[in-house]
């Protein structure tokens, strides 16, 4: 490769990623929305602080149901840097699409030595309004990983074929390994190593398996795991021949939505009635892939290369094709297209390449013209996605984009509900959550939502009949008990609220706020002794928790423990500079010690904070100068 061809090389690229870039920007001014980034960045405990317990629990653990350690390890190493700042988040998540974006131009011209073809499917993998939801919902920073990683160990494995050293083996194995801890969609990539082999030897072989055998440890080992922490779940009456036409259906849908990508949403619901009957399109999904698949070989244009292209896409997208059953509320995502789609961009690519340098070669006007189609689709499908961003803005602006696709939504109409309730809307709250209910009235979560609801509004005894709704529909939904522990502490029924707290414990152990408000009731019951243990669990589970290091800072004051006591107003300081309460006892526990100075100081912060503390405290202060 001379020079000015780098050059040329290096140009195009530019190009590429720089129309990606402003076709996905407006991601950039989103934020989190309720559907997972809470439950995986903003309020997991884990990435709080980046310590060695909390890395041990996040290679340990289960987030949503999958097993993502280097996912999780990320967000934890975005916090301890940036904080939870989602302008970031987003920031990176676009950047590895990025990264990835270039890695797929790379692959494929290792694959096909033709810029023409690297070039399109790398564009329209940037662009494609399929790989929004991917890019601009920050919990699928899984999908960016895992795909960064896949693909380079795809690379990587490439280089050991061509030049027999082992280091690009390693590479390649390795990179497979963090792939998997970043999402276990990754465990197909033996297979397409499988498929890799047949597009350079045109045939599959026996032998091309014993290479793959060291990528199969992991990926079996990490699948099991994912399987534990997904749970066994229940597939009601839906039947494994059921599931088979579901594949067929999935197929049609992604081919469908990849090449006119309208109506994107970020939940597919299953149609309704799903579990009794099939409505007819899924019979005649199997009949109409079987068409298409006869087509091709009649026209004799079923090259290796097509081949390689078809398989891919279906290989790769076997982990959520329902093929294998899971137990899941929706029947398909735009996300799971992300990597599986560069099989079928790859197959679009040969197609142009054919028209464009051998069916047109001497017809110069043709090319020309055929160019002109190329960019409005290009441009219209960034167009496309530029707006499609902006609907991952909140989760009020998420949610309302799913109900106007599928308007008996019940699932959007309690997550937009919920939304609603958390900015203090709550006339809009209690109406998407009230449908929810009628659409849905077995959701165990909607009748919680709306018990929250009515205890914002102070209605306990609402509140209270939708807590026990809930618990008798979901008697494991911990978050019901917990909430009925606050009520009767509200009551002051102290006894009820602890036999609370411990059922939302004994249900989930990792619950903060269980612990904390079980130990506050301790602390007014006088059990100091068990207050001091729940605080000790609350801060070792959420390690800036200034409350609880303030609240356990008047325990040992109380025991007479000064320096603990000081020690804990500390750091309640330290992770919040402003929080007057931990300048106040800590001036208090200054004063006790005799360290005078000290106690004086705290109360000239106090005073800055416009906070004005205990005149009789003000004048032993005073007295002691």
């Amino acid at each position: 490769m001379n020079f000015s061809y780098r050059i040329k090389v290096i140009i195009l690229i530019a190009g590429i990623v720089i129309f990606t870039f402003v076709s996905l920007s407006p991601c950039l001014k989103n934020g989190y929305c309720n559907w997972d980034d809470y439950h995986l960045i903003t309020a997991n405990h884990s990435i709080k602080e980046l310590s060695w317990k909390n890395i041990k629990e996040i290679f340990s653990s289960g987030y949503v149901g999958t097993y993502i350690p280097l996912t999780v390890l990320s967000f934890a190493l975005e916090n301890k840097f940036f904080k939870l700042n989602p302008f970031v988040t987003h920031l990176i998540n676009l950047i590895l699409h990025l990264l990835n974006v270039i890695l797929v131009f790379g692959l494929l011209y290792l694959l096909t030595d033709n810029l023409l073809i690297s070039a399109i499917v790398s564009l329209l993998f940037g662009i494609h309004p399929l790989h929004v939801e991917s890019v601009a919902w920050a919990t699928e920073r899984k999908d960016m990983l895992y795909s960064f990683f896949f693909l380079s160990s795809l690379t990587f494995y490439h280089f050991y074929r061509q030049k027999a050293k082992k280091i690009y083996y390693f590479f390649s194995l390795l990179l497979f390994v963090f792939s998997l801890l970043s999402k276990p969609m990754a465990v197909t990539l033996p297979l397409v190593l499988i498929l890799l082999d047949y597009y350079y030897e045109k045939q599959f072989k026996i032998k091309q398996i014993y290479s793959k055998i060291a990528y199969l440890v992991p990926a079996i080992l990490v699948g099991i795991i994912n399987i534990h922490f997904q749970g066994s779940g229940s597939l009601s009456a839906i039947s494994y021949l059921k599931h088979i036409f579901v594949f067929f259906y999935n197929l049609l849908f992604y081919l469908y939505k990849l090449l006119l990508p309208a109506n994107l949403s970020a939940f597919y619901p299953y149609p309704e009635n799903f579990e009794k009957s099939l409505p007819l399109v899924f019979f005649v999904a199997p009949l109409i892939v079987a068409v298409i698949v006869y087509l091709i070989v009649w026209t004799k244009k079923l090259t290796h290369k097509i081949i390689f292209g078809s398989l891919f896409f279906i290989i790769t997208l076997l982990p959520v094709s329902q093929l294998i059953p899971l137990v899941a509320p929706a029947i398909a995502a735009d996300r799971y297209v992300y990597i599986p789609s560069i099989g079928l961009f790859f197959i679009f690519g040969l197609l142009i390449d054919w028209l464009y340098n051998r069916k047109l070669a001497s017809a110069m006007t043709l090319k020309n013209i055929l160019i002109i189609p190329l960019i409005v689709i290009f441009l219209l499908l960034g167009f496309i996605s530029f707006n499609r961003c902006k609907v991952w803005k909140d989760s009020i602006t998420l949610w309302s984009d799913v109900l106007k696709k599928y308007p008996q939504n019940g699932i959007a109409y309690n997550n937009r509900g919920n939304a609603y309730k958390f900015i203090g809307e709550y006339e809009k709250a209690y109406n998407d959550l009230a449908r929810a209910l009628q659409l849905n009235p077995l959701s165990a979560e909607s009748y919680y939502n709306l018990g929250v609801l009515y205890f914002n509004v102070k209605n306990y005894n609402l509140a209270m009949e939708h807590y026990n709704k809930a618990i008798a529909i979901d008697p494991y939904l911990a978050v019901a008990y917990l909430s009925k522990g606050d009520i009767y502490f509200i009551y002051g029924d102290f006894g009820n609220a602890i036999e609370y707290y411990t059922k939302a414990l004994q249900i989930d152990s990792l619950n903060v706020d269980a612990y904390y408000n079980r130990a506050i009731v301790f602390t007014r019951t006088h059990n100091l002794e068990q207050a001091l243990s729940d605080y000790n669990q609350a801060i070792k589970l959420k390690p800036n928790f200034v409350q609880a290091y303030n609240n356990r800072g008047n325990i040992y004051f109380d025991f007479d423990e000064f320096e603990k006591a000081i020690w804990d107003y500390t750091k309640a300081i330290e992770f919040d500079s402003n929080y007057a309460p931990a300048y106040y006892n800590r001036a208090v526990a200054y004063y006790t010690k005799g360290d005078l100075d000290k106690a004086r100081s705290d109360v000239e912060v106090l005073k800055k904070l416009s906070v004005i503390p205990d005149s009789n405290f003000l004048k032993l202060l005073e007295k002691n100068k």
